[in-house]
């Protein structure tokens, strides 16, 4: 069923499973955090992410940084990102090791910009290489997803989710390419496309997660189960009853309610 779902960044989203709330109050709240402090205090040199800083000791910039987004624009699409596809992958993973993917991917995303920008003064901010590990995981588990955008708010466009993954690497590894000068944005990008890759291809991940989904199928059937034979009971002993009723007294002793509700049951008895 999932292969037909059709997904839309402005129309139709994933579900706000409890980690990725957790991050979306997290990211808006340091945001209106930022909006406040601003005239008092720039809270983007000390928190965000600078190569040249993080070299002389700034070291908590390699995680602080993606809960810092440089307007309001970059935080709402960074926050749709992670609304419309973290979900799923939280379903997927579990809420722990998703939170451990988001900030494995986050982290790794500034020790790219670290390498490839190294001694650099300039700061990067955004959620944006934590997003892309959860881009990333979303095409891995769900490969053939289609997914739909729409280009410059007007022209539909829908592709699978693997190919989606594949545009957004290629557009920052050609502005990466083509642009003059550092471009330590799409660098974290880039890196957190691979450290999301290199999380879910660690030892025994995959074939956990899989096991996991297993087991949580097994448990959704065995509910499914569960509820439809206490149904049957339920029904069975209203049939019962009523039964007994027409037994002792006879058909003219049930009401009109009675008779219809025999009637349904003994139906939904037989579709059981």
């Amino acid at each position: 069923m999932y292969y037909t779902r059709s997904y839309s960044p402005f129309g139709l989203g994933g579900s706000v499973t409890p980690v990725v709330k957790k991050l979306l109050i997290a990211n808006v709240a340091v945001f209106v955090l930022q909006l406040i402090a601003g005239p008092v205090i720039e809270l983007t040199p000390w928190l965000g992410l600078s190569p040249s800083s993080v070299a002389h000791g700034a070291v908590w910039q390699l995680a602080t940084y993606m809960f810092l987004h440089g307007g309001i624009w970059h935080l709402v699409f960074n926050m749709l990102g992670l609304w419309v596809f973290g979900g799923d992958v939280e379903a997927q993973l579990g809420s722990r090791r998703f939170m451990v993917l988001y900030l494995f991917c986050g982290v790794g995303a500034g020790l790219c910009t670290m390498i490839f920008a190294w001694g650099s003064p300039m700061v990067v901010v955004g959620a944006s290489g934590a997003v892309f590990g959860v881009l990333i995981a979303f095409a891995i588990f769900f490969p053939y997803r289609p997914i739909t955008l729409l280009v410059f708010f007007v022209l539909p466009v829908t592709m699978e989710a693997r190919w989606l993954v594949a545009l957004f690497g290629g557009i920052s590894a050609l502005t990466l390419l083509s642009m003059p000068g550092p471009q330590l944005g799409h660098i974290a990008h880039l890196g957190g496309l691979f450290f999301g890759w290199l999380y879910l291809r660690g030892p025994g991940m995959l074939a956990r997660v899989e096991s996991a989904d297993r087991q949580r199928r097994v448990q959704r059937q065995m509910r499914v189960v569960s509820e439809a034979k206490r149904e049957q009971r339920r029904l069975q002993e209203e049939v019962d009853g009523l039964l007994d009723k027409i037994s002792k007294r006879g058909m003219a002793s049930l009401s009109e309610e009675e008779k219809r509700r025999l009637y349904e049951a003994s139906e939904q008895l037989k579709k059981l």
